[in-house]
């Protein structure tokens, strides 16, 4: 995969600078799993862009997960800066987060996926 420098000052997956789109793609570097958070159920505050995910998803060493059904996670630092950087250069990003990815069967369930994400950014300006 090419990469995209944006601004002169970061380099991004894909981009569709007429659109000022950026589609990155998102594998586990880009994410701290938060050990220890309790369940999802429980009356707790979240930290700001953390999310709750299928644990089955990840792959992650049962010992690791502690048999929960979800694992809290929360992108890194670098991976907040660099969102917001680009928000401030004002571009728009979309990410494909790895748990999404690795649950798509082939190579059509992905072109789908794909496709629909950037439908919802460029809207008709979306080649097939």
């Amino acid at each position: 995969m090419q990469e995209f420098l944006v601004g002169g000052v970061t380099q991004v997956d894909i981009a569709f600078p007429d659109a000022k789109v950026v589609l990155e793609c998102n594998g586990p570097w880009h994410y701290m799993h938060l050990i220890g958070m309790p369940s999802k159920a429980g009356d707790v505050t979240m930290p700001p862009g953390a999310m709750w995910v299928a644990a089955e998803g990840l792959h992650l060493r049962d010992d690791y997960v502690q048999g929960a059904a979800e694992v809290c996670l929360l992108p890194t630092g670098r991976s907040r800066s660099k969102m917001k950087l680009l928000a401030d250069l004002g571009w728009t990003v979309a990410a494909i987060p790895y748990w999404d990815w690795r649950c798509l069967q082939d190579n059509e369930a992905r072109k789908r996926y794909v496709s629909s994400i950037l439908k919802q950014h460029l809207g008709s300006k979306v080649l097939s």
